[in-house]
């Protein structure tokens, strides 16, 4: 899907978006270490890494391969640029932080 959207999408002005969740259900404790590892791949820009370590379960994204795919794609364009501009799991709004769903926000360019 990467090498066909970098087919077709000619203009560099194009915004691609890829949106996910991060882990679902843990305690918060447990999400914090899931979604620190996606973190610390997107950040990496190794797309193939996040994939693998997604099919393990060392970390979670129920929309895993939309990102790992836009990641592909941003390489593809010869982007190297990968940064979080937010991350928070739902535990530091309701506090309840027995059973979280993980967010992180990121940009690639």
């Amino acid at each position: 899907l990467a090498d066909d959207l970098a087919r077709i999408l000619h203009d560099p002005s194009t915004l691609v978006v890829a949106s996910s969740d991060l882990s679902h259900f843990h305690s918060s404790e447990r999400a914090t270490v899931l979604d620190q590892k996606f973190r610390e791949l997107f950040e990496s820009g190794d797309a193939e890494a996040l994939w693998l370590a997604l099919e393990s379960g060392r970390t979670e994204a129920c929309g895993g391969a939309p990102v790992v795919t836009a990641m592909l794609y941003n390489q593809l364009r010869g982007g190297e640029q990968y940064r979080v501009l937010f991350q928070r799991n739902s535990g530091d709004i309701n506090q309840d932080r027995t059973s979280v769903v993980g967010y992180l926000a990121g940009a690639m360019a």
